[in-house]
């Protein structure tokens, strides 16, 4: 009977380290809504605003399934682009038979130019649906954070590659965009130090029992959705360890860390799970999606329901992360 009680005493202390791994990171994360928003933080906000607008509304449903949305997309695309003076690349993909297209740009590093940060979003939504969380709004903070630090700043160089094919029903598997540019990160022998895969980031909330986890790492979350996420898994803590530290360190908005088994859906069907499965650091950054918006990949996912002000605000903390993560002094490799 004692041995019994000592393996239970066991197995329930190795569970709850389990669970304190996944949500565990450096730092604190910060509590509350904050401060008001800053004149910066509601330019960012309209900023954000007419992007996710131009693709949710005017666009609205996004990639094979809609026809004439590529054209419009990559037209939005390189206007908004060649705004912030960059010249994007078109790179034709071969998503397991299926052609593709990836917009590319780059910043090159100062002093450490061979190692790159890349940063991700896909641009197509679920059939039927106009996409507004999922993913106008990866897609938006992504063009955010470029126009911040569009300048060169950065000692690593960064990247952006905007792509479609990460939404259902492709998302997560060999015939996504991710699947294929991760081939050509490999062909190409790229130093990657990082990647963010900007992916569902609108949807905040401060009422209680808004954000859904599964049992049993619901012991281990909030149930208020106004935190944003980062997810990956138990190979990519080092990176996470990072990207979390310089988050709080500069950034007044609730975090979470999700270091999750690469096993859960959650973790590998997404562009991030993909790129980790080839070798790559990859964190996303997300509202976590589904567990928090019951709309996404359905014809309710609609602007009326982001919240601008704060995604402003994940976009400066994020820029301010990148900044960190970019330094020479900050040791990614």
């Amino acid at each position: 009977m004692k041995s019994y009680i000592i393996g239970f005493i066991v197995l329930i202390g190795s569970i709850w380290l389990v669970l304190n791994y996944t949500s565990s990171a450096p730092g604190q994360s910060f509590s509350g809504r904050g401060a008001p928003p800053t004149s910066d933080e509601e330019d960012a906000a309209d900023r954000l605003a007419g992007l996710c607008e131009d693709l949710s509304v005017d666009i609205g449903p996004r990639g094979g399934h809609s026809a004439g949305s590529q054209e419009q997309v990559e037209r939005f695309l390189q206007r908004e682009l060649r705004r912030l003076h960059f010249d994007p690349v078109e790179i034709p993909l071969d998503c397991a038979g299926v052609p593709g297209k990836v917009f590319e740009v780059m910043i090159p590093g100062r002093t450490l130019g061979r190692e790159t940060i890349l940063l991700t979003a896909h641009y197509d939504s679920a059939p039927g649906s106009p996409g507004a969380d999922d993913n106008a709004t990866g897609v938006a903070m992504l063009l955010e954070v470029l126009r911040t630090l569009s300048g060169g700043s950065l000692d690593r160089t960064l990247r952006a590659a905007i792509w479609s094919g990460g939404a259902l029903p492709t998302a997560g598997t060999e015939q996504s965009a991710a699947a294929a540019y991760a081939k050509r990160l490999h062909t190409r022998h790229e130093n990657v130090a990082a990647i963010l895969c900007f992916d569902s980031v609108g949807i905040y909330s401060d009422t209680p029992g808004g954000q859904h986890v599964p049992f049993p790492l619901d012991y281990c979350f909030p149930d208020t959705g106004d935190f944003v996420a980062f997810v990956g898994d138990w190979g990519s803590r080092g990176i996470m360890d990072h990207a979390l530290e310089q988050f709080r360190t500069y950034c007044k908005f609730p975090s979470q860390a999700f270091n999750l088994p690469s096993a859960m859906d959650f973790a590998s069907l997404s562009d991030d799970g993909v790129l980790r499965d080839a070798g790559y650091p990859a964190l996303r950054v997300t509202d976590t999606g589904a567990w928090r918006n019951p709309a996404v990949g359905t014809p309710s996912d609609v602007v009326a329901n982001l919240d601008y002000k704060r995604m402003a605000r994940v976009a400066k903390g994020v820029t301010d992360m990148l900044v960190g993560l970019g330094k020479r002094t900050t040791p990614l490799l």
